[in-house]
């Protein structure tokens, strides 16, 4: 029964970060392992044995407190960066990406070329996309630190299931991608934007070499959800 409940949550979350990438990280700190679960309910001196209903509505009492405040504060733009649009027309940018991760088969030319189309397609707010960084009015950069890829999702491993419930059921390729970014005002140097993005993508079939164009796009929907929070209908799908 308390394997069913493990197996249970980690399904549970598959399915939140699968359609919620910009939330992933989030949940990524919460404790869901048994210790933390159970000093939850369990007095620290007494023994009690698991209960596997209240395991459950843990979980998902964590779960839901986690989705209400990475939705208090997705709710808005960053303030700065909004205000700098709202006081200019036309904003020429320009992307300049580094790559610090030790992975050198991290495409970085691939990635700004997403990331200027991404900036392309908004109706909301028009970017023109320049050259070079003289020519620009802000320049976004960013310093790629992480590039993992491995065979089974990290989740799977600390929640410690039983080998052939992982086959069965939660058995995933796991790739993630983290970098430091930010927007700087050219006219002034100043740094009116700056955060962490992280995109993680699992399935079940995903080699490494296919895995880069797929976390690239989960990136870049990341980037775009936490730069132009409660504007998402002014990118044009793509």
């Amino acid at each position: 029964m308390v394997e069913s409940a493990r197996l249970e949550s980690v399904l549970l979350r598959k399915r939140y970060e699968g359609s919620n990438p910009s939330l992933s990280a989030s949940l990524g700190d919460v404790p869901f392992g048994d210790t933390q679960l159970g000093a939850f309910w369990c007095h620290p001196r007494k023994h009690c044995q698991e209960d596997d209903v209240m395991k459950k509505i843990m979980v998902l009492a964590v779960v839901a407190m986690s989705l209400f405040f990475a939705a208090s504060f997705a709710s808005a733009m960053p303030a700065e960066f909004k205000d700098y649009l709202e006081k200019h027309g036309d904003v020429k940018i320009y992307t300049e990406l580094k790559n610090s991760s030790g992975n050198s088969k991290v495409d970085i030319s691939l990635l700004k070329s997403l990331i200027d189309q991404s900036f392309e397609s908004r109706t909301s707010y028009e970017f023109i996309i320049v050259g070079s960084a003289d020519k620009a009015d802000i320049l976004l950069k960013g310093d790629i630190t992480e590039y993992i890829w491995s065979e089974i999702d990290p989740v799977d491993q600390v929640w410690g299931i039983g080998s052939a419930a992982i086959d069965a059921a939660t058995a995933e390729n796991y790739a993630r991608l983290q970098a430091k970014m930010e927007i700087v005002a050219v006219e002034t140097g100043r740094v009116i934007w700056s955060d962490k993005v992280q995109a993680t993508v699992t399935r079940h079939v995903m080699p490494e070499d296919l895995s880069y164009e797929l976390v690239y796009d989960r990136f870049v929907k990341s980037l775009k959800t936490i730069l132009f929070k409660k504007d998402h209908a002014s990118f044009n799908s793509r």
